[in-house]
């Protein structure tokens, strides 16, 4: 293991497993926004808002940036 990784994995490790509500929450509020809509436009729409307002984390060391959430050890709550 290299040295980069082993930092890596060290950084990752040393975080709480947590569960981001992000995506949910812009989720919800573009659902609010789009009422009375046709289901199908409603799921692109909150597709649409959820890339335009998602938080973006871009770690030092990483090589291949992103993940699902800002935080290290999170899962995501999505409907």
């Amino acid at each position: 293991m290299t040295n980069r990784i082993s930092r890596l994995k060290t950084a990752l490790f040393a975080n709480t497993r947590e569960i981001s509500l992000e995506r949910a929450l812009l989720y919800t509020a573009s659902h609010r926004q789009t009422e009375g809509e046709p289901v199908i436009l409603r799921r692109a729409k909150a597709t649409a808002y959820i890339l335009e307002h998602v938080e973006i984390s871009i770690r030092d060391e990483e090589l291949i940036a992103g993940n699902r959430t800002v935080k290290p050890r999170a899962g995501i709550m999505s409907p």
